[in-house]
């Protein structure tokens, strides 16, 4: 039998170690990337909840002013937004501000998809002296995102405005 002094390659268990090692860097960057698109949901839930919040409370501390915010599916650019309004001592209704959320994300109010509601059932105006809701944006906007699994629900309350993020 001959000895192989200079044979050069890999041993077996050489590449034992480095496929392990390679399965384990791949399962750790798949709940890194799950980890990031969750989040990403998540922000965006919480970006919806504060702005009707912040128009709740921009209506109470207006004297002139009436706000108001309007959820809406841009159809011909592929998502949803909310756009913010306010009208300045009873003249014409001034955007604000528009919100773009991602085109992975879709929002549903009450089992409903919001593109199929009329304007008053997906609007967000409150009432400056209780603080109520005036128009029907009240329920269960459930956000989800085609990159996740995960759902987030945003309810609002008709009676005092309040707004929750479930979690």
């Amino acid at each position: 039998m001959r000895l192989m002094k200079n044979e050069s390659g890999y041993t077996l268990l050489e590449m034992i170690i480095t496929i392990g090692l390679i399965g384990i860097a791949i399962g750790m960057s798949g709940f890194g990337l799950r980890t990031v698109f969750n989040s990403n949901l998540d922000s965006v839930a919480n970006e919806f909840a504060n702005e009707v919040r912040l128009t709740y409370s921009r209506e109470l501390a207006a004297s002139n002013n009436d706000y108001s915010m309007i959820l809406s599916y841009d159809s011909s650019n592929g998502y949803y937004k909310a756009n913010l309004y306010v009208e300045r001592n009873g003249g014409s209704r001034e955007l604000l501000k528009t919100i773009k959320f991602s085109k992975a994300i879709s929002i549903m109010k009450d089992g409903a998809d919001v593109s199929g509601l009329a304007e008053s059932e997906r609007s967000f105006e409150f009432d400056q002296s209780s603080g109520k809701l005036l128009s029907n944006g009240e329920g269960t906007y459930t956000f989800t995102s085609s990159t996740s699994t995960m759902i987030r629900d945003v309810i609002v309350v008709k009676d005092n405005g309040r707004v929750y993020v479930d979690e």
